[in-house]
């Protein structure tokens, strides 16, 4: 049932105009992805559910193949970490810039991505608009990949949209904003 219900909030996410994803520029040596979701939801109610990335981040998408083992801490030091069997872990991104219920810039490459000579930068911004809080995503990847990265630039939009909108669909799952 939940899976369902993902699936109609992503479709129903394309159909509404309520998100927008788009790979914004690409080359051998590039690509910058970025995306935006309206969410029924305040910013702090955003922000607490982006951080707890461990309840809406797909399983699929991870080394342990348990999204409960991941974490994000907007702290000085901190990242978004996984937690591997005997005491392994992995540093997914680290965090470099927290303004709560704001923005958290991240840098890092995601997922296979790692073992590449590559640097990336995330940035996620909220902004309340009326009732409803924008996130605003964007994942700049640049360096060498064989092959070029604008060859995977659609792929990694896809995974993001797809992690994304399961944040929308979590945070709207579990609350309203409330009435100001």
């Amino acid at each position: 049932m939940q899976r369902l219900m993902f699936l109609l909030t992503c479709f129903f996410c394309l159909l509404s105009g309520e998100c927008s994803a788009e790979v914004r520029s690409s080359g051998a040596d590039h690509f910058t992805v970025s995306m935006e979701y309206i969410v029924k939801a305040a910013p702090d109610v955003v922000w607490h559910h982006l951080l707890d990335i461990g309840s809406w981040w797909s399983s699929s998408h991870t080394w342990s193949g348990d999204a409960k083992n991941l974490g994000l801490n907007a702290k000085p030091g901190g990242g978004f970490d996984e937690t591997l069997p005997a005491g392994g872990f992995v540093r997914h991104m680290s965090v470099i810039y927290s303004a709560p219920e704001k923005m958290l810039r991240m840098v890092g490459v995601l997922g296979p991505l790692q073992e590449e000579a590559l640097n990336g930068t995330m940035t996620i911004t909220l902004t309340r608009k009326d009732q409803t809080t924008v996130i605003k995503a964007t994942y700049k990847v640049s360096g060498h990949f064989e092959g070029g990265l604008d060859k995977i630039a659609p792929v990694v939009d896809k995974v993001l949209q797809d992690q994304f909108s399961r944040l929308v669909f979590a945070t709207e799952k579990a609350a309203t904003l409330p009435k100001e």
